[in-house]
């Protein structure tokens, strides 16, 4: 499990990835703990190499957070949680889930059944 410290307040800990899915906890020191899963969207260019990787952040469980971190998950600290966990996952694509080969099947599969419909189309 690896962490990620952001700052003196909140750290990024228990860093696991699953089917899909990147889970963690942010650990705000006294104030207790937020367990979050997000989705990691890889965007990639026309050699099926990454370029980018979106994660969207899905709050999923508390735990005894107290009243001062209200308005704590503000655009500011989830863009800065999201650009850790992307900055991690482009380091490493494979581990969070990104397979190429199985990308370029897909897409061949795609491609060979809009050919077939397009086939038959111009048969009828």
């Amino acid at each position: 499990m690896k962490t990620i410290e952001l700052n003196k307040n909140f750290k990024l800990v228990n860093i696991e990835y699953w089917n899909g899915i990147i889970y963690f906890d942010i650990d705000c020191g006294k104030f207790g703990k937020m367990l979050f899963q997000g989705d990691i969207n890889f965007n990639t260019d026309s050699d099926y190499e990454v370029t980018s990787v979106d994660i969207e952040l899905e709050k999923y469980d508390w735990e005894e957070i107290g009243k001062k971190t209200k308005g704590f998950l503000n655009n500011r600290n989830t863009k800065l949680i999201c650009e850790a966990l992307e900055n991690l996952i482009m380091d490493d694509c494979e581990s969070y889930g990104f397979d190429a080969e199985a990308l370029k099947l897909d897409e061949y599969w795609i491609n060979w059944n809009e050919r077939e419909l397009a086939y038959f189309e111009n048969q009828n």
